[in-house]
C-alpha cells in the first residue's frame, strides 16, 4: 500500500464528511484512510462509522487526549510507505496524492514533502493562496515560521516514527517537530495548492490562534538561544506579543477576516473561479454510505427535531 491518510476528529460534525469526501475524490487511489474519534462528544463518530469501504478504518476513542498523541497513534496503526497529514475540517485537492507522492519518485533523497493552500473561510468562499515557497529550513526561518504548513506535509511513514510528536503539547506541536527535525532531515514544497484549509473569525478561532501564539513563545524559549541567540529570541516573543494584541483588536473592531486576507497571495478571477469548481466537484463525490450533501442536511435536521 502506498499511502495512508491519518484523518483525527474531535466534535467536527459539520466538516468531517467533506473532508472524507476529498479522499474519495483523490486521483490517486492507493491509500488507506485511518480516522481517530479524539472523544468527540457530536455526531462526528457516527457519521465516519457511517462509511462503507474497506480501505476505511475508524477507530473510535472516548478520552480527548489532543492532536498530537492522535498524530503518533495514527503512525503506530499506518500500514502504507506513506503517511499524509489532515485535519478534520480541511479539504484534499483531488491530484494532492498524486502529485505530493510524485516528489518522492522522482527525489528519493525527501523525507516531506508540503503544499501551498488554499485558505476557505466558513461559507467555502476561497480567500488566496498561502505557502507558496520553498521549505524553510534555516534555523531563524523554521523557529520562526515553520519549514511549511503543517496539514499540507506527506512524510515517509518511518520518517513519523523517527520524529514522534511532544504529546505534552496542545499548539505548536508542528513548530517543535521542526524545529526538532531540520538539522537532520530533507524538505520539499509543491508551488500548486494542493489543500483546502478552513481560515474562520470567530471567537473560538481567536481563541485557538491566541493560545497558539503562547504556545510559540514557550517554543521560542525552548529553542531561541541556540537557533538565533538571545537578542533574536527577546525579538521573537515581543512579536508574538504584538501579533496577539492585534488580533484581539481587529477581532474587537470585526477586522479579524481583514488579518486572514492579508495574509494569503490574492488570486486572478479566473485562478478564484477554478478553485471553487474544484472544490465544488469534491462535495459532490460519491462515498459509500455516506449521505449526498442535501441528505446530509436534511438528515441533521431530522435529528435535530427528533432531539427536541
Amino acid at each position: 500500500m502506498k499511502a495512508t491518510i491519518g484523518l483525527p476528529f474531535y466534535n467536527n460534525e459539520e466538516t468531517l464528511a467533506d473532508a472524507i469526501r476529498s479522499v474519495f475524490a483523490q486521483s490517486f487511489q492507493d491509500w488507506e484512510l485511518i480516522l481517530i474519534d479524539d472523544g468527540s462528544q457530536d455526531r462526528s463518530l457516527e457519521i465516519a462509522m457511517s462509511v462503507s469501504d474497506p480501505r476505511v478504518r475508524v477507530v473510535s476513542e472516548a478520552t480527548n487526549r489532543g492532536l498530537a498523541a492522535r498524530l503518533n497513534q495514527i503512525t503506530a496503526l499506518a500500514q502504507g510507505d506513506y503517511l499524509v497529514r489532515m485535519d478534520a475540517d480541511d479539504i484534499m485537492h483531488p491530484k494532492r496524492l498524486e502529485k505530493q507522492l510524485a516528489i518522492f519518485d522522482r527525489c528519493p533523497e525527501v523525507d516531506v514533502v508540503g503544499s501551498a493552500m488554499y485558505s476557505i473561510d466558513e461559507s467555502y468562499a476561497v480567500q488566496g493562496v498561502r505557502g507558496n515557497c520553498p521549505a524553510r529550513t534555516t534555523p531563524r526561518s523554521t523557529l520562526a515560521h515553520g519549514v511549511m504548513v503543517h496539514v499540507t506535509a506527506v512524510a515517509r511513514r518511518q520518517w513519523f516514527a523517527q520524529h514522534p510528536y511532544d504529546e505534552s503539547l496542545r499548539r505548536s506541536q508542528d513548530r517543535d517537530l521542526w524545529c526538532r527535525s531540520c538539522f537532520d532531515s530533507t524538505f520539499s514544497v509543491s508551488p500548486h495548492p494542493l489543500m483546502y484549509v478552513r481560515e474562520t473569525a470567530g471567537g473560538q478561532m481567536l481563541g485557538n490562534y491566541l493560545h497558539g501564539c503562547q504556545s510559540d513563545r514557550a517554543l521560542f524559549r525552548k529553542y531561541g538561544r541556540s537557533f538565533v541567540g538571545d537578542m533574536e529570541t527577546r525579538w521573537l516573543i515581543g512579536k508574538s506579543y504584538m501579533k496577539s494584541a492585534v488580533h484581539k483588536l481587529a477581532h474587537g473592531l470585526g477586522m479579524r477576516h481583514t488579518l486572514i486576507k492579508r495574509r494569503n497571495v490574492p488570486l486572478t478571477q479566473s485562478e478564484r473561479e477554478t478553485a471553487t469548481q474544484v472544490l465544488q466537484q469534491i462535495q459532490k463525490t460519491s462515498v459509500p454510505g455516506l449521505p449526498i450533501p442535501s441528505q446530509q442536511k436534511n438528515l441533521s435536521m431530522d435529528l435535530e427535531e427528533a432531539a427536541a
